[in-house]
């Protein structure tokens, strides 16, 4: 398996700026689930200007990024809402100490007027992006800040416009595509071991484990949607 093209192998070369020491309290399946939805996560909420008693709600809240945007938004010290639609999101989301939306049962005026009496909430991070982007200008406050990790789609500004939001796209992947402040990855993932290591943040995996050999097999369960939390190749 070590001569596999790509990074699904035993063995990779990684730039030193890229990398931080693994948080000392976390699995090595544990610290493999974090860099890409740690450092995507910590970036959204980041440039989205999060700040102590803010209301945050974040579309996707269990899911990989999402479940880990709700950590780091406590840790921030806002006052956290998520979405999900089934029992076992709902779960999750209280577990890691968020407020749950049912958004198949609740539209947005109605959780919008139930948690933040009308006026919108002062961050929206949506990992459910497409379509949902819409929904996210909805929630938001006046003058709130949207950040979204999945926004390849055309959208109608106008909501947002009117409303005076400040949207923020998340491609954690420019720093490597572009070799532009490569050492921006390694500087996160070394806050984020920090934020791990007192306990504030801990990723969940996804009750089905997968091989390294059964990497397919990884990428269909994660495709399906009904993944909670991350979905990790372990050799």
């Amino acid at each position: 398996m070590a001569d596999l093209p790509g990074t699904l192998a035993e063995y990779i070369a990684a730039d030193a700026k890229l990398v931080a020491h693994k948080p000392h309290n976390l699995s090595m399946a544990e610290a493999a689930a974090l860099p890409l939805v740690a450092i995507t996560a910590y970036e959204g909420l980041i440039r989205a200007g999060v700040k102590q008693g803010q209301t945050v709600l974040v579309h996707g809240g269990s899911g990989g990024v999402g479940h880990i945007a709700i950590q780091l938004a406590k840790h921030f010290g806002a006052n956290v809402y998520s979405t999900g639609g089934g029992e076992k999101q709902t779960q999750l989301i209280q577990q890691l100490g968020a407020t749950p939306i049912n958004y198949k049962t609740e539209s947005v005026a109605d959780y919008v007027a139930a948690h933040t009496n009308g006026t919108g909430f002062d961050v929206v991070f949506d990992s459910v992006g497409g379509e949902n982007i819409t929904k996210s200008f909805e929630a938001a406050a006046l003058n709130g800040h949207i950040a979204t990790t999945v926004s390849m789609c055309e959208l109608d500004l106008t909501p947002a416009h009117f409303k005076g939001l400040s949207l923020h796209v998340v491609f954690m992947l420019i720093p490597m595509l572009h070799n532009f402040k490569r050492e921006t990855h390694g500087e996160i993932l070394g806050e984020i071991a920090k934020i791990a290591e007192s306990g504030k943040l801990k990723p969940v995996l996804d009750e089905q484990r997968f091989s390294l050999e059964k990497a397919g097999e990884a990428h269909s369960r994660l495709e399906s949607g009904q993944a909670i939390g991350k979905v990790v190749i372990e050799n």
